[in-house]
């Protein structure tokens, strides 16, 4: 009856243990299909933990951020180099504190980010609280060159072709 009860126990055990395994390798897969998913955006995006230290760094942000690849648990001031002589750089309250107090209201804010080369980077922010248990929040930056370029593109088109239309007008006027 012992040996029966024990053999009882054994399979239990290795139920469990058969469980876990299949658990612990769910996530892994989960952990790498995340991570997969967060180097190929590109968007730069920085994760935080409750006290605003880095915890995740995606490849795309890594040239926002001059270049290296910041520790785990390295303050976010310091990656995002949003601290100067002034205070804070991007506005009044840091993004990742506005949103940790929101917690549902993603906090947008225009940053000025300078690349290795010393080139200075108008970055669009968004600022957003992470869902679960621990508090954390991300923010996903994207480089605001192209745009802007394309917006002075834009605007000189515009300028050249009112002015060519004026011309011939005026003559007419």
């Amino acid at each position: 009856a012992d040996r029966v009860r024990l053999l009882g126990l054994v399979r239990h055990e290795l139920a469990i243990a058969f469980s876990a395994a299949q658990l612990r390798e769910e996530l892994a897969g989960e952990q790498a299909l995340l991570a997969a998913i967060l180097d190929s955006t590109t968007e730069g995006i920085v994760a935080v933990a409750e006290r605003r230290r880095v915890v995740r760094v995606n490849r795309a942000a890594v040239p926002l951020l001059g270049g290296r690849v910041p520790p785990v648990g390295e303050l976010c001031e310091t990656v995002l180099r949003c601290t100067g002589p002034d205070g804070l750089r991007c506005g009044e309250r840091c993004g990742f504190e506005e949103a940790l107090a929101s917690r549902d209201v993603p906090v947008e804010a225009e940053l000025r980010m300078t690349l290795e080369d010393g080139t200075e980077v108008p970055i669009a922010a968004s600022f957003s609280a992470m869902a679960g248990r621990e508090k954390g929040a991300v923010v996903v930056l994207r480089d605001e060159r192209a745009e802007r370029a394309a917006e002075e593109l834009r605007a000189s088109f515009l300028a050249a072709v009112s002015h060519e239309l004026r011309t011939p007008l005026n003559a007419i006027m």
